[in-house]
């Protein structure tokens, strides 16, 4: 225990210790156990220490991502005052690359170089054979009466359900 208490300056010095030795991946119990035997501290304010370490990492975050959240917004802000400038002198050009750096702001367009996957990869149906068409599973709908296939079951009688999950 100590016997007398300790200064800001102190207390500061040994939270950055901590600190240190929590971000180069040491146990917090091991962390306490050392702070005990080198600062004479007690194991309750080793871990009071701790925990305002990691209060202030977890308030330091929400400060930096409000800050950068704001400054998106300013950014987006001063794009769009851009963009109205050069549209009301009839830049078109000039707009049109303002309005992409917002969209690439906000993220809307693929990274470059990023390789982009076809929607659609192989052959067109309207180009497969029937036959082709057959072997992926099903008849499909006749091309001689526009009708369907006989063997689809009928359709359940329109009107109110008795199941309520159908």
């Amino acid at each position: 225990m100590p016997i007398k208490g300790r200064t800001h300056e102190e207390r500061d010095h040994q939270r950055g210790v901590m600190e240190r030795a929590l971000l180069s991946g040491r146990k917090p119990a091991d962390i306490v156990r050392a702070a005990i035997d080198a600062f004479g501290i007690s194991h309750e304010t080793a871990y009071s220490d701790l925990r305002a370490i990691r209060e202030a990492w977890t308030n330091g975050t929400a400060a930096r991502k409000a800050a950068a959240e704001e400054r998106f917004g300013l950014a987006l802000q001063r794009r769009e005052m851009l963009f109205a400038e050069a549209m009301e002198q009839n830049e078109l050009a000039l707009a049109l690359r303002i309005e992409r750096d917002a969209c690439e702001l906000l993220g809307l367009y693929p990274e470059q170089g990023t390789p982009q996957e076809p929607t659609n990869p192989g052959r067109a149906v309207p180009d497969l054979t029937d036959a082709e068409i057959i072997a992926m599973g099903g008849e499909g709908w006749s091309r001689d009466h526009n009708q369907p296939p006989a063997d689809l079951p009928k359709p359940p009688p329109s009107g109110p359900s008795r199941r309520p999950f159908e």
